[in-house]
């Protein structure tokens, strides 16, 4: 979940208070869309009687504590319906980050920080880089 994120800039964060380096590079990723579902006590044998099927986006902090069933989205809507944040100013401000970053690792701002990864293909060896066409 996104929480590794989260750990990672916690322990950067520490680092640098530590004096361990000047300049930490942290982040995280996560794909909540391929959380998958959970059997528990599955993988011994359920033995008799019906097994139970759980959706492990429930049980991976995306549940608030207080309210059962009501999911980290939810509190997203609620946050952008009291603020006044519209769906088209989401997208707006998406687009123009996205834009800005575009445009300074095209300009070379990032040269430095950006390297190309080799990515295993199926029959031979790509290189991408953020400027790679894909």
């Amino acid at each position: 979940m996104c929480g590794s994120g989260m750990k990672a800039l916690m322990m950067a964060h520490d680092q640098l208070l530590a004096g361990n380096g000047g300049v930490v590079v942290a982040g995280g990723m996560e794909s909540m869309s391929n959380a998958p579902y959970l059997m528990p006590k599955a993988r011994g044998g359920l033995r008799l009687g019906h097994g139970e099927i759980k959706d492990h986006m429930f049980l991976d902090g995306l549940e608030d504590a207080y309210q059962k069933g009501t999911l980290m989205g939810v509190f997203a809507e609620q946050c952008a319906e009291k603020y006044g944040f519209s769906r088209q100013d989401q997208d707006e401000f998406a687009i123009a980050s996205l834009t800005r970053a575009q445009q300074a690792i095209k300009g070379g701002q990032f040269k430095d920080e950006i390297a190309a990864v080799t990515v295993p293909a199926a029959a031979a060896t790509r290189w991408w880089t953020p400027t790679s066409s894909r």
